[in-house]
């Protein structure tokens, strides 16, 4: 069951490029049931040829981004972009939704698909389309909500997912909460999940927990690749560690159970990944974590909303202000993992009372990222509640001053094309702040 990436905008790329380094990697200490499941999910190999190439197409409007991801050699050096999947044009999209979303989105639609339909041929049987963007700027917000409406009309049936960058709430760009806005606005409505990955918890991450004084976009892409791995990287059983009669028996697990788990209520498509442990690998030798440990570090961050680096632990599960959950998916990873007692995992007070409280736990042999033990969850719950009401906070303000508005509207987004978006997020946050 393949998984296709469509990696979107500068920042798209970046990660992908990130995070198919992170894959490659994992298969110099994974179990030859683990390699073959990652390389059939996730890499295709050309007859005769010594290296795989990653079910993805990259799309951006501008060439270097995109030939730095060709140029780049490898590490380790098994893999390499496929150039005929690749689609740039000259010019961006100048951090403009509406640019991105009614200029190059349909002119460049038809040339794209090809490259998405020739992936989609070349895989037996397809789990999802993973799409990797940024949120803030034009090509990967604007391009990327145009594509994800034109995937979904094309492709009814396949799983959506998409994986969206938010900015620094400090602000990158002057229009990024506009563009924030249009794009989640989109991507709700076309999508069966949205994954958010927050600048500032990176950062922090970065910096408390790394050791890394002023983290670059290669570090944080990296700490945002690995994050990502946590749950996408291939599950096998222990005992399947040993044997393995087709890869169809290992799964990535977030497409296994994202419709009937983690977004069975349409009203509610946000995740987040918490994980743990998070240290330079130079600490890894002295790493003493056990499997409770680990469970109860990672249930605090979950309900205090929080990274590794800040956990609240005066929070109790059945404290008023906790983050409440809807579903929740932990997946264990190492020595044992299977012995892991996810039960506090099923406590009813950390999940919404309006909705019947799920859990699913999944248990995997490999050493994910070199650690004898690592713990993550995939939640669907408040988490993202603050940073949208900031961000909708912001686009009052510019709104109503008329502020940038103009920038949109000549490339044919209307005042009330954006008061719909912009009603369509607010109803987001309101769902969620009400659970």
């Amino acid at each position: 069951m393949s998984i296709i990436t469509l990696q979107i905008g500068q920042c798209g790329n970046q990660l992908g490029d990130s995070f198919y380094n992170l894959l490659a990697g994992e298969l110099s200490n994974a179990s030859p049931a683990s390699q073959a499941c990652t390389l059939d999910i996730f890499f295709d190999q050309k007859p005769n040829s010594t290296k795989y190439e990653p079910r993805s197409v990259l799309v951006d409007m501008e060439p270097k981004v995109i030939a730095k991801c060709l140029s780049t050699q490898k590490k380790p050096d098994i893999w390499q972009y496929n150039k005929d999947m690749t689609f740039c044009k000259q010019e961006g999209s100048g951090n403009n939704w509406a640019f991105g979303y009614s200029r190059h989105g349909p002119a460049c639609k038809d040339e794209i698909f090809e490259k998405l339909s020739a992936q989609l041929e070349r895989s037996d049987m397809t789990s999802g389309i993973l799409m990797l963007q940024s949120l803030a700027g034009g090509t990967g917000s604007g391009v990327g909500s145009y594509l994800i409406d034109a995937i979904q009309d094309e492709y009814p049936g396949i799983t959506l997912m998409n994986i969206g960058v938010m900015p620094h709430l400090t602000g990158e760009v002057i229009v990024q909460s506009y563009n924030l806005v249009l794009s989640l606005s989109k991507l709700y409505q076309a999508s069966d999940a949205v994954l958010l990955i927050e600048n500032d918890t990176i950062n922090e991450i970065c910096t408390k927990l790394l050791h890394l004084k002023r983290p670059n976009l290669h570090e944080m892409n990296f700490v945002i690749s690995h994050m990502i791995g946590s749950v996408f990287y291939p599950c096998l059983p222990e005992d399947g560690a040993k044997k393995v009669t087709t890869t169809q028996q290992c799964q990535a697990p977030i497409f296994e159970h994202l419709p009937e788990l983690l977004t069975a209520d349409p009203r509610y498509k946000l995740l987040t990944i918490k994980n743990l442990p998070q240290m330079p690998d130079s600490f890894k030798d002295f790493s003493n974590d056990t499997w409770s440990g680990l469970s109860k570090r990672l249930l605090q961050m979950l309900i205090s909303n929080s990274s590794e680096a800040s956990i609240n632990w005066s929070l109790q599960p059945t404290s008023k202000s906790i983050n409440k959950s809807l579903a929740n998916l932990v997946i264990a990873r190492g020595f044992e993992s299977s012995k892991l007692d996810p039960s506090p995992f099923t406590n009813k007070a950390i999940y919404s009372s309006k909705n019947k409280a799920e859990m699913k736990f999944v248990s995997d042999h490999h050493l994910f990222n070199k650690n004898q033990r690592s713990l993550s969850v995939l939640s669907n719950s408040q988490a993202f509640v603050d940073p949208l009401e900031k961000h909708l906070n912001n686009v009052y303000n510019m709104f109503e001053a008329g502020a940038f508005v103009y920038q949109y509207e000549k490339f044919g987004v209307s005042k009330d094309e954006m008061q719909d978006s912009l009603a369509i997020v607010e109803q987001i946050a309101y769902d969620y702040a009400n659970l």
